[in-house]
């Protein structure tokens, strides 16, 4: 089943569904099949940042609540927003939920394993990052950097439970929040 807005059913095809738009098969608001997946069997899945899709016309299109998932708007200027405006020709889905990762990273002496908790926080800086999806390996990378400035920082750091990294920083990962779980030791030789 698919929950839509009384206004974009009154403008969609039978059975409730809205009307595919003129775009191509590649727009995404209207495209349950990625969904019925995502939510049932779990194997796939969608990277936080999905798009552009080329904007429907009208006002039919659903505005993101920001509470699980959001909408952001790309201007043929290149400008992003989180409203519609004039001039608007694509917009972005952002997936605003958290997700885990699992860490085993080793760098020079020392290993971290553990758990990153993270989500995206600003959906426009999120979106304006080059390789949205690549927001795992730019945790990982920023868990790896922190192991070296340990490791160069204190060579004879005593690893366990008293050696811990710095947290990671916004510019770390643009536009998400990251916590992260790590239990740091010695890597083997």
């Amino acid at each position: 089943m698919l929950a839509c807005p009384d206004r974009v059913r009154r403008h969609g095809g039978g059975g409730g569904i809205p009307r595919r738009p003129p775009h191509g098969a590649d727009a995404g608001w209207y495209r349950p099949c990625r969904l019925a997946r995502l939510l049932f069997d779990g194997t796939h899945a969608l990277p936080p940042v999905i798009g552009p899709h080329p904007l429907p016309s009208g006002d039919v299109f659903p505005e993101g609540t920001g509470e699980t998932r959001t909408v952001v708007y790309r201007t043929d200027a290149g400008g992003l927003s989180r409203t519609r405006r004039p001039g608007v020709t694509e917009y972005f889905e952002v997936d605003l939920t958290e997700r885990r990762l699992e860490l085993d990273e080793t760098e020079s002496s020392l290993r971290a394993t553990g758990t990153a908790v993270w989500r995206v926080s600003d959906p426009l800086q999120a979106v304006a990052q080059p390789g949205a999806e690549s927001f795992p390996e730019l945790i990982r990378e920023a868990v790896r950097g922190r192991l070296r400035h340990l490791a160069s920082t204190y060579p004879d750091a005593v690893a366990g439970s008293r050696a811990s990294l710095a947290p990671l920083r916004p510019e770390d990962v643009p536009g998400c929040t990251v916590r992260c779980e790590l239990r740091i030791m010695r890597a083997r030789a």
